[in-house]
């Protein structure tokens, strides 16, 4: 089970009252409980209800416990209740996401205190995107003139905010690029027609959770998608040659700087029909670059000390876009039966080499 929460505080006009709010990220088919945290000796009454909805599903009244089906059966036979007034929704589906709202009434005030919200997303489907690719969240569906789509994205350090939206009945577009600490600036493209959502040269501060919104006269339903960033790891034997491919077309005044280390030294970079390549202060790389014409850069004869974070620059039409790679040395094949047991030793001089310098070892089963 997978539950991840985000909460925070904000006001509320309409009842001049601190409000707790948590977001509750749980996978499908998972159940999750949403805690009341509150002393019962103290409460009375306690109401769940699920906004957008116009019953109850859920309360304790004269110390009786009961749960609704909604009108529509979503819950059935999905909630629990228990003797805190903490609310269990068991199976998850992502018709069961949206704000859930507690209410009680403390004995000595006998009125209403809304007291939490909990926003419940469900996480349906998983998407691993290379670092420096693109990736597009598709909205499932075509625009019309009763729909309306927003995006939102949250994550362990940020609260879920929107980015992006669009109209089906005026087709206009709105994306939020300042939200979420700037970190998409440049990077959003939502479709016109379907109302998906591109995320364009993705770094490791786009992994988290997005939330689309699909707003009809009917109600609005969610889904979630959890985007994770990978690394373009490229295992290579120690005096072979390896090729950082760009796959992309280059254009004739295209401009590439390729860059290695923490430090991004510059190590090489084609503008138009000149092509450049640099040895670094120390040497490592002297007759080993070769820029291609297509800005792909090859390292020939490769030893330890070229292992470690290639990063591509790409200055196309007035537009950036960054490739990145992890260079790892394949030390030694160790070849070995399926089902058998393998052992890794690492106690000799030339593995504590390689595993510093990044270095793996490839397993063969046979």
């Amino acid at each position: 089970m997978v539950i991840v929460v985000f909460y925070y505080r904000r006001k509320t006009s309409e009842l001049q009252k601190r409000i707790d709010e948590k977001t509750v990220i749980v996978k499908k088919g998972d159940d999750v409980t949403l805690h009341t945290d509150v002393d019962m000796e103290e409460i009375c009454e306690i109401l769940w209800t699920c906004e957008g909805l116009d019953a109850r599903i859920a309360e304790i009244r004269d110390g009786t416990r009961e749960t609704f089906d909604a009108a529509d059966g979503r819950f059935r036979d999905r909630l629990m209740l228990d003797e805190t007034g903490s609310l269990t929704i068991r199976n998850i589906e992502t018709g069961h996401a949206g704000d859930y709202i507690l209410q009680f009434k403390r004995c000595r005030r006998r009125r209403w205190t809304f007291y939490k919200r909990f926003n419940v997303m469900v996480n349906d489907r998983t998407i691993s995107v290379m670092e420096g690719d693109d990736v597009t969240l598709n909205s499932g569906t075509e625009l019309n003139k009763d729909k309306q789509i927003k995006w939102l994205f949250g994550g362990i350090s940020i609260l879920k905010a929107p980015i992006a939206e669009i109209s089906g009945e005026t087709g206009e577009i709105f994306t939020y690029e300042g939200k979420a600490d700037g970190r998409f600036r440049n990077r959003l493209k939502l479709d016109p027609l379907t109302g998906s959502l591109t995320i364009k040269n993705t770094s490791p501060e786009h992994f988290g959770f997005y939330e689309r919104q699909i707003k009809e006269c009917r109600g609005v339903e969610h889904t979630l998608f959890m985007v994770s960033i990978s690394e373009r790891m490229i295992s290579v034997e120690e005096g072979k040659n390896v090729t950082l491919e760009i796959d992309s077309e280059k254009q004739k005044d295209d401009q590439i700087l390729w860059m290695f280390g923490a430090e991004e030294t510059l190590i090489a970079q084609i503008k138009g029909e000149n092509r450049e390549t640099h040895d670094v202060a120390d040497e490592r790389f002297r007759d080993r670059l070769k820029l291609e014409e297509s800005g792909s850069l090859t390292i020939s004869n490769i030893t330890t000390e070229h292992t470690g974070a290639y990063k591509a620059q790409i200055i196309s039409r007035g537009t950036t876009s960054y490739k990145k790679f992890k260079v790892a040395m394949l030390v030694e094949y160790v070849p070995v039966k399926k089902g058998d047991d393998v052992t890794l030793h690492s106690d000799s001089k030339k593995y504590r080499k390689a595993i510093r310098y990044g270095g793996c070892l490839e397993i063969k089963i046979s």
